[in-house]
């Protein structure tokens, strides 16, 4: 995702049922972003799918926005498995 340097990206993790779960903004010339997979208050994020949407925002004010689909599939424990 190309804009002009010095502007922000923000990342926004979407659960899928549209319940926004953090917020991630970092400068473009990061070129990336980490997310712990955890909600805003510090709780893991469950398992399933989620949209992140990108807005990538120039210094000359120019935006562009791009929606992505992730995955989060956790492991089952022992104490999790149902007999």
């Amino acid at each position: 995702m190309a804009a002009g340097r010095g502007g922000d990206d923000k990342y926004q993790d979407i659960q899928h049922c549209g319940e926004l779960v953090k917020v991630i903004t970092t400068a473009l010339e990061a070129g990336s972003a980490i997310w712990d997979v955890s909600s805003a208050q510090g709780t893991p994020a469950a398992s399933g799918l989620y949209i992140i949407v990108l807005e990538a925002k120039s210094n000359s004010g120019t935006i562009q926005v791009k929606k992505i689909k992730f995955a989060v599939i956790k492991q089952a424990r022992d104490d999790d498995v149902i007999n």
